[in-house]
């Protein structure tokens, strides 16, 4: 789900912030691959297709005829955070709403669309009862979202538009203790992005001269097998395990809005920048939740580890991505859930990229205020030494219910990142939107983004990024 837009690549340039000439893989925060290294076809994507075309088949199959399929719960029935739609969906409670579990909890949580348009729906409505089936009877949950944003920046040289689209395929397979608090889950998910246009919005951030860039993921890679990963739940679900394929970034250092699909785009925002760990790769986990309002949370991932390739040939070269979380999650009377946590890390040398270390923390605090507003902040310090972003603080609001439907979302946030490089400009961005369901299934956004003191482009005090962006899932 992420991107390189905080590698510290200079607006002039494509190298990477140690000056080596490596090409730098857009689909990560802080993996520059080297050019000969082979992509993934589209095996993975057909054959997880193929995977959700026979469930969904099997799910109709075993639905008697004249019989309905078990129907959504009311809307409000099902928990509802800002950030997650769960609190505690994955294997840790500290999950990005990114995650596959947190992007299938949301998907099944039912919405109010402000429209109904029936052609359009009762297919969506259709699939969407055939999932909630397959998931009663065999503890396998399917969910499809797709995802276009479109963005573009103020006048200046360069292409200043980006275009892009994500299909997601994800999977939930319970396939140990269904029914109990000690489940055991294999997780699976696939996406396909793709530019729309001239370029993906990735792009946009060379074009601006930022330090950070004004969305996370919607490249143009083309088809990835992003998680395929075993998660345990032991002792009444107080002791948890992860071990498989997986994105270590959603499992630790971030806020409850922290999803491009969903709430802010900026990279400032969706992203944790300052934290240069690698995308999917193998990876594995611990986590202990003694009761409701403590967690501690420890994994590592391998350090060559890219979203492009699926391979454990490194993994002996020993060189690891190693984190740990601690989190309070109290519930205060009054007001609601909060989470605060704070994330130590360390990202070891890769030898074979010629890439040095780099180690952090990130500190958060996510609050609910009511029942319709919350907010975060969150700081973030790290050498700087493969991103460039030494120093990041931030703060945010969202909102739900503006217009009478509490599944709209609004937000605002503001952010600093300070460079390593001293002789660059602190980059400072304020970023709102609206996000508005607009049937059941279908979400339409529009958001401005203004990046003050762009740190690679010293002759703009200001830059604008407007964007729209369409989703419907089932």
């Amino acid at each position: 789900m992420r991107d390189s837009s905080g590698l510290g690549l200079k607006a002039d340039s494509d190298q990477l912030w140690s000056t080596r000439p490596l090409r730098c893989d857009t689909s990560a925060t802080a993996r520059c691959a080297e050019v000969t290294r082979p992509r993934m076809g589209l095996l993975p994507g057909v054959a997880v297709a193929a995977f959700f075309l026979v469930a969904a088949h099997a799910a109709i199959a075993q639905t008697p005829a004249g019989q309905s399929s078990p129907s959504q719960p009311p809307t409000g029935q099902a928990p509802y955070y800002l950030g997650p739609s769960e609190l505690d969906a994955g294997w840790t409670p500290g999950e990005a709403p990114y995650s596959t579990e947190e992007e299938m909890e949301d998907i099944y949580t039912p919405d109010q669309g402000h429209l109904n348009l029936g052609p359009v729906e009762k297919p969506l409505g259709f699939l969407a009862s055939q999932a909630d089936a397959l998931a009663e009877k065999t503890g396998l949950r399917l969910a499809v979202a797709y995802t276009m944003p479109f963005q573009q920046a103020s006048g200046g040289p360069g292409d200043r538009y980006g275009g892009a689209g994500r299909l997601q395929l994800m999977s939930s397979w319970t396939l140990v203790g269904r029914g109990t608090k000690n489940t055991g889950q294999l997780v699976v998910s696939s996406e396909n992005n793709f530019a729309i246009g001239s370029q993906a919005p990735t792009r946009l951030r060379s074009q601006i001269g930022a330090l950070i860039g004004t969305v996370t993921g919607f490249r143009a890679d083309g088809w990835i097998l992003a998680d395929m990963y075993w998660a345990q739940r032991l002792f009444d679900g107080r002791f948890r395990f992860l071990i498989g394929r997986a994105d270590s970034a959603m499992f630790v250092g971030s806020h409850w809005m922290e999803t491009a699909s969903n709430a802010f785009m900026n990279r400032h925002f969706s992203d944790n920048p300052t934290m240069t760990g690698p995308l999917h790769s193998p990876s594995a986990g611990i986590s202990y939740v003694p009761n409701d309002s403590f967690y501690v949370t420890a994994g590592t991932s391998d350090a060559y580890g890219d979203s492009s390739i699926i391979s454990l040939g490194t993994v002996g070269e020993g060189a690891f991505f190693t984190w740990t979380e601690v989190g309070y999650t109290p519930t205060i009377s009054g007001h609601g859930q909060g989470r605060y946590c704070v994330a130590p890390w360390y990202m070891a040398a890769r030898p074979r990229d010629g890439l040095p270390s780099d180690s952090g923390v990130t500190v958060v605090a996510d609050q609910e205020l009511s029942k319709r507003l919350q907010f975060f902040a969150r700081y973030g310090y790290a050498e700087g030494t493969l991103s460039n972003v030494q120093q990041l603080a931030q703060g945010g609001i969202g909102y739900r219910g503006s217009f009478g439907n509490p599944d709209d979302l609004s937000g605002v946030a503001f952010s600093v990142a300070i460079p390593k490089d001293k002789s660059l400009r602190s980059e400072k961005v304020l970023e709102a939107f609206y996000r508005w369901q607009v049937t059941a299934h279908s979400r339409f956004s529009v958001g401005v983004q203004g990046i003050f003191d762009p740190s690679y482009d010293p002759r703009a005090n200001a830059v604008g990024v407007f964007y729209v962006r369409l989703r419907t899932s089932f």
